[in-house]
């Protein structure tokens, strides 16, 4: 299933406590959401800035008892721009309020797509596969190179403060959304993105823009969102790869799930005969045995 581009929202905030964000507009259940909160003039070595909402929150504010998970954050090399990025698998409600631990000059920039790789429905199912930083200084920051699988949705996202109040676009991506607090030289913060067509190296994603100054100090991230795979076949065999480089551990359990190949929901009711996974030993037993035992299939929910 491929990715689509939902929409997106902004808010900026100033000398405040909280920013009071919306999510994307036609966002639907099971869509992933990426947030991105960038802060000025924080501290090099500081961070996060944000305060989980574990319950002591109302449910407007984002956190783990929200379905909001934390996927990376970034502070400035000097007295600059931070950012954190967080994620949801959206179920429903309109906010997106974060909670910050002292008051703060920020702003918070939203985009929403469809298409990622959610078995369990949360952001702690899957996505995203890699969540990488950066700390940047001086024109034309570059958010950290990945190596992308052929499918997979590479987001650049960054926080900077900016001499012309934008961030320009990557070249080969699509800028989804821009903001900032109060014009140039003011906090911004950015999402781009485009879809790997061919497996490899990214490089370096340069935003070509100037800082306010040669010393600016921003932070970047690039995150790789894994698709719905895409099987073909009903009723026969099904071939379908792991995650690249997936080490699996002791006691690691591996789920089959059959989801719509259009809207990537859970599909109940089906039947599978056999699963058969194969794989290289990385450790184990001296003789280049793996150890074996009673292997079978456990019916899932819907099942």
């Amino acid at each position: 299933m491929a990715f689509s581009y939902i929409g997106n929202s902004t808010k900026a905030a100033t000398g405040a406590t909280e920013i009071d964000g919306n999510v994307p507009a036609a966002v639907a259940a099971g869509d992933i959401i990426i947030g991105v909160y960038a802060f000025e003039g924080v501290a090099a070595g500081s961070g996060p800035w944000i305060i989980p909402n574990n319950g002591q929150l109302t449910s407007d504010f984002i956190g783990p008892s929200e379905g909001w998970q934390q996927l990376c954050w970034q502070a400035p090399s000097a007295s600059g721009v931070g950012i954190e990025v967080w994620g949801a698998i959206y179920s429903s409600g309109s906010f997106m309020k974060a909670q910050f631990a002292a008051s703060q000059n920020a702003v918070m920039a939203a985009a929403a797509y469809s298409g990622e790789y959610n078995p369990t429905g949360t952001i702690g199912g899957a996505p995203p596969r890699v969540a990488t930083t950066a700390q940047v200084t001086g024109n034309n920051p570059a958010a950290p190179a990945v190596t992308a699988n052929t499918g997979e949705l590479i987001v650049a996202v960054g926080g900077d403060l900016t001499s012309g109040g934008s961030f320009g676009t990557p070249s080969g991506f699509t800028s989804r959304v821009d903001v900032d607090r109060s014009g140039a030289g003011t906090v911004e913060a950015v999402i781009a993105d485009r879809t790997a067509t061919v497996a490899g190296g990214t490089g370096p994603i340069t935003f070509p823009v100037n800082a306010s100054s040669s010393t600016t100090a921003g932070s970047t991230a690039t995150l790789l969102i894994t698709p719905v795979p895409a099987a073909g076949g009903s009723g026969g065999i099904i071939d379908v790869p792991l995650p690249e480089n997936l080490d699996i551990a002791d006691g690691y359990t591996i789920r089959v799930t059959a989801l719509n190949p259009v809207t990537g929901a859970v599909v109940s009711g089906v039947t599978i005969g056999t699963s058969v996974i194969t794989a290289d030993i990385l450790g184990g037993p001296s003789d280049g045995g793996i150890t074996t035992g009673d292997w079978f299939l456990v019916p899932g929910p819907g099942a």
